[in-house]
């Protein structure tokens, strides 16, 4: 028996396919959408009115209509620094109580009580003179945190007191040198 030879039949070509000739559609989407927020920025900015600052020239021409015969305006005077400086004295050194007997004299009336403030410290960040504070605070001191602005500078001074008698600032004086702190003495008028 013979078989007959069949011939294969090669697959039918698929007519023409088609090659991708450009970007893909989402590149397109996406330029077109810039492209139109560009456009419509350009539109909004065109239909907004016209608000130009005036120029420096300007300004100053207005400032010198507005100060009273063409005077400059001063700047404001601060009494802080001044009186700040009349009411603190720096002590060198305290002279220690002494033990013998002082026939005791009555003071006179027309002066004040002398009372003594410690520095402890002075910071210009707040967070250490607190924690410096919170510290001395511990030792059973009384502390403030006094925030002082010199020279453009923020200081945040640690002061121990008002210490009215010698006697209880110098027992201050050595509780601080235990712990390595040597406080800066001031007379408070």
């Amino acid at each position: 028996m013979s078989r007959q030879a069949t011939r294969k039949r090669a697959p039918a070509r698929r007519g023409n396919q088609r090659k991708s000739s450009g970007a893909p559609g989402w590149v397109w989407l996406f330029t077109g959408l810039v492209v139109g927020a560009f456009i419509a920025s350009l539109v909004w900015l065109a239909k907004q009115p016209d608000t130009q600052l005036p120029s420096a020239g300007e300004l100053a021409d207005n400032i010198k209509q507005a100060a009273p015969d063409g005077k400059q305006l001063s700047k404001p005077i601060f009494e802080f620094y001044t009186r700040l400086s009349e009411s603190e004295e720096i002590v060198e050194s305290v002279d220690e109580p002494t033990t013998t007997t002082i026939e005791s004299t009555p003071a006179q009336e027309n002066e004040p009580p002398t009372s003594y403030l410690l520095q402890a410290a002075s910071f210009r960040n707040y967070k250490d003179a607190d924690a410096l504070k919170a510290k001395l605070i511990l030792m059973g001191m009384d502390v403030k945190v006094e925030t002082v602005g010199s020279h453009g500078d923020t200081w945040h001074r640690v002061i121990v007191g008002p210490f009215t008698s010698t006697a209880r600032l110098s027992d201050a004086r050595s509780i601080l040198a235990e712990n390595n702190i040597q406080p800066l003495v001031m007379k408070q008028k």
